[in-house]
């Protein structure tokens, strides 16, 4: 079997965001067909609302990244969207709602 070459994206890694009660295992069966070199998945718990998820989220991430979110993580993803478009290079949502309502 040939693989095409490993698609460098340190510049913007590609960050998936998990729905609720989910894990990082939710993003495995993507991450395996991917062919990009930087991948970083998060779970989501321990926040009192998706926007405090984002802020604390945009603290750890690098200046720009790549962003999927499904489910929470899209909610999630959209308010990390409104407070920081500039560092956000692409964005895919799955799955979710444009309100935490």
């Amino acid at each position: 079997m040939k693989t095409a070459p490993l698609l460098e994206n340190h510049n913007a890694p590609l960050v998936l965001l998990s729905g609720t009660l989910c894990n990082d295992r939710l993003w495995q069966p993507v991450t395996e067909q991917l062919n990009v070199s930087h991948v970083r998945c998060y779970s989501l718990d321990n926040a009192d609302s998706a926007h405090a998820l984002a802020s604390e989220l945009l603290d750890v991430l690098p200046l720009r990244f790549c962003l999927a979110g499904f489910s929470l993580g899209g909610i999630v993803a959209l308010h990390m969207l409104a407070l920081a478009p500039e560092r956000i290079a692409k964005l895919a949502l799955l799955c979710c709602s444009s309100s935490s309502k």
